[in-house]
């Protein structure tokens, strides 16, 4: 399971009490927010997954 939050602004994300933060306690197993300016997902995961492998991964600039 999952959420998708839209925020029409820039945003501060998984801090306690913020509403990613609420997602993932409610049980979401990742959550994305997003907004004009910046997006994030926090996706829980079964062991650290190695920077150097991820940089190649999901984003491109």
């Amino acid at each position: 399971m999952g959420t998708i939050k839209h925020h029409p602004h820039a945003f501060d994300i998984d801090h306690e009490g913020k509403d990613s933060w609420l997602h993932q306690q409610a049980g979401a197993d990742a959550t994305v927010i997003t907004s004009p300016s910046q997006t994030a997902l926090i996706r829980k995961t079964r062991e650290q997954l190695d920077p150097k492998a991820q940089r190649h991964g999901y984003c491109s600039y």
